[in-house]
């Protein structure tokens, strides 16, 4: 358990397993959510011998609650601030929703010079429906995102009960550090109009699994076979049946056994 001082002063959480390796797997969560979805695939990992670092955003879990930098692009800057701290050469990135996003602007900004491994876990690279695009999100269009910003938060995420362990663990940060979901809301406005179609095509060569929600309460899980498309068909897709949006959480079981296979 540790803090970061980002460049511009805000303090986020971290936890790292120190495992001793130069190489490293980032673990991300999504808008909303804190470090604690991943407490399956912590455990998972560091039993294979991985060093496991996640960490929570911004104005998530025990990170500081600021108005600077709502944005996808801070985020990534963030996460570059962490990767520079912790001195890391050699690093897979696996990001949930928002989290894959934070991975996409990261390569767009810094390159995947020090990038082994992606991993984005349902997150379409586009969330906006347009006539070039069907697996936005909902109902989403440029005439009514704000609406549909707002139809999330009253959106149920998931399809089975959740792990105790993760859901005791979850709830347990969010009781003493609530989401603000109005404070937040530019920064899922941000996350709404963003396009990543044309990195997830630049990085092909970067080894890419996307991994889908099979019944995702937000868009079809085709978008992966979309996206594997576009990353020139090098990616590999892996479709949790019989979980919602959550499947690292719902299912880490499944999950995990695809970040071995992958990894």
């Amino acid at each position: 358990m540790a803090y970061l001082s980002t460049n511009d002063h805000v303090r986020l959480y971290y936890e790292d397993n120190e495992v001793t390796s130069e190489h490293a797997v980032i673990l991300m969560h999504g808008f909303g959510g804190n470090h604690a979805e991943f407490i399956n695939q912590v455990a998972y990992l560091t039993e294979s011998g991985y060093r496991v670092i996640s960490y929570d955003h911004r104005n998530h879990g025990l990170s500081d609650r600021t108005f600077q930098g709502l944005r996808v692009s801070r985020l990534a800057t963030d996460l570059n601030n962490l990767i520079n701290e912790l001195q890391l050469k050699s690093v897979d990135l696996i990001g949930h929703s928002m989290g894959a996003s934070v991975i996409w602007a990261y390569l767009s900004l810094f390159g995947a010079e020090k990038i082994q491994h992606i991993v984005t876990i349902d997150q379409s690279p586009k969330a906006l429906n347009t006539d070039d695009w069907a697996f936005g999100l909902l109902d989403d269009t440029w005439a009514n995102v704000a609406f549909t910003a707002r139809n999330v938060e009253h959106t149920k995420m998931t399809v089975k009960r959740l792990p105790d362990n993760a859901y005791q663990a979850i709830r347990a940060v969010q009781a003493d550090h609530a989401f603000n979901y109005d404070q937040n809301e530019p920064l899922l406005l941000n996350h709404l109009v963003q396009d990543w179609r044309d990195v997830i095509h630049t990085y092909a060569d970067v080894p890419q699994l996307f991994i889908a929600g099979g019944e995702s309460p937000l868009w079809s899980c085709d978008y992966a076979k979309t996206c594997q498309y576009i990353a020139n068909d090098q990616a590999t897709v892996t479709v949790i049946p019989h979980t919602g949006h959550l499947p690292h959480v719902e299912d880490p079981d499944a999950v995990n056994a695809a970040l071995a296979t992958f990894l």
